[in-house]
């Protein structure tokens, strides 16, 4: 299976960024839930399993929130080859938003 492996840096602390990557699924589901057919998460203290299929393509892997980054390792189906360059963006872009600042909301 061909992998895709980010690293998406931040300066927030630990709970924040785990607060705000939780919130992605909702925000996934609120988006897109009638494209998906399956959304499975698992958090295992600053780690994240997750799998989301669409279209019959399953995207798997694991999201590492580490001091500095989070770190994304995901791997997908031969088949979805030509889609990888829109898949990574896809996910880089999710992990950015998630971790920019929220302007609208001061701490």
């Amino acid at each position: 299976m061909p992998k895709i492996k980010l690293n998406v840096p931040h300066e927030l602390e630990r709970d924040d960024v785990i607060n705000r990557l939780k919130r992605v699924r909702d925000d996934i589901q609120a988006n897109y839930g009638s494209q998906i057919s399956k959304l499975h998460e698992e958090w295992r203290d600053d780690s994240i399993e997750f799998a989301i299929t669409a279209a019959g393509i399953t995207v798997q892997g694991m999201i590492f929130v580490m001091h500095q980054e989070v770190r994304i390792e995901s791997s997908f189906p031969l088949m979805a080859m030509p889609f990888r360059g829109l898949i990574e963006t896809q996910i880089r872009k999710t992990i950015v938003d998630a971790l920019e600042d929220d302007k609208s909301n001061p701490s």
